[in-house]
């Protein structure tokens, strides 16, 4: 009977052990694993390798090649993958620039992100009133995990802008060379040479820094011209006439410097009692000669 007793003893001391040291096994074992992992690469569906590290992220921002200045605002896009192997809180911040210069901002967090979860961001592209045909906007997205700024991804992308160019080709006069007092009509030719259509912009005339006039055009189109024109009355004076337009069509424009095309021409206008004065001396010395040499004539 004794012996029976301590065979039973014996054998819960000898499963005890032994689950003890299976437990050790599977945690020493689970340890390896996770150690080894972080020595691993893992290639995910954005086609890009990165460490299987405890937490970590990744972002890919995707946008137009190009945008139109005027037309629907085109969209971008932004995907955000938590790389790593715990849920996770991620912040993004999405920037445009333009010139290295920061036009726009927007920030969203994202909270309880599970191990390779996928979120997307959709916005759209703000493109500043004074952006000129042919420049473009860097767009760069940031993802930061936990607040941690040694855990975190960016990724850019550029956008090309397809604008209008409007240009002053000439300006020109009714009469060139006109007296104080007279309605002179002004006309100035603009050109679109850029890349899209330009709407809805206004031509300025200036005498000096004075305006005298200005005309609105609804639409011109890629690469055709359109003369607009002015009624002026002149006034005694040499007088230096400006016509201006905004290059990318945007009447914002006028209000920042380096944005505009100019051109200008000269036009002299006389006194018109000096004319007739002048005119009268003339009469009155032709006169005289012609009477000199008909005298002349008769008697000799």
């Amino acid at each position: 009977m004794k012996e029976h007793s301590y065979s039973k003893k014996h054998n819960i001391v000898t499963d005890f052990i032994l689950l003890i040291y299976i437990f050790f096994l599977l945690a020493n074992s689970l340890f390896l694993n996770i150690e080894s992992a972080s020595n691993n690469f893992y290639k995910g569906p954005l086609s890009r390798e990165y460490p299987l590290l405890p937490y970590s992220v990744e972002v890919e921002i995707f946008c137009p090649q190009q945008a139109n200045f005027s037309g629907p605002t085109e969209q971008y896009k932004v995907r955000i993958r938590n790389t790593g192997i715990l849920r996770e809180t991620i912040r993004l911040i999405v920037t445009i620039e333009y010139k290295e210069v920061l036009v726009f901002k927007v920030e969203e967090e994202y909270e309880d992100i599970p191990r390779g979860g996928v979120t997307e961001w959709e916005g759209l592209i703000v493109i500043p009133t004074y952006i000129q045909d042919g420049e473009s906007l860097k767009l760069i997205a940031t993802a930061i995990v936990n607040e941690d700024p040694n855990e975190k991804d960016t990724d850019e992308g550029i956008v090309l802008i397809r604008a209008p160019c409007l240009l002053i080709t000439d300006i020109s006069f009714s009469k060139n060379t006109p007296m104080d007092g007279e309605n002179i009509t002004i006309t100035a030719t603009i050109f679109n040479k850029g890349h899209n259509k330009a709407f809805f912009f206004t031509v300025k005339f200036f005498d000096k820094d004075q305006m005298i006039g200005e005309y609105e055009i609804d639409i011109l189109p890629i690469g055709e011209r359109k003369d607009v024109n002015i009624n002026w009355v002149s006034t005694k004076g040499t007088h230096e006439i400006k016509g201006t337009v905004p290059r990318n069509g945007n009447d914002d424009s006028y209000y920042i410097n380096g944005t505009l095309s100019e051109l200008s021409k000269k036009i002299i206008v006389e006194n018109s009692k000096t004319v007739v004065t002048i005119f009268a001396i003339i009469s009155i010395i032709v006169a005289i000669s012609i009477g000199i040499y008909l005298f002349k004539r008769k008697y000799h």
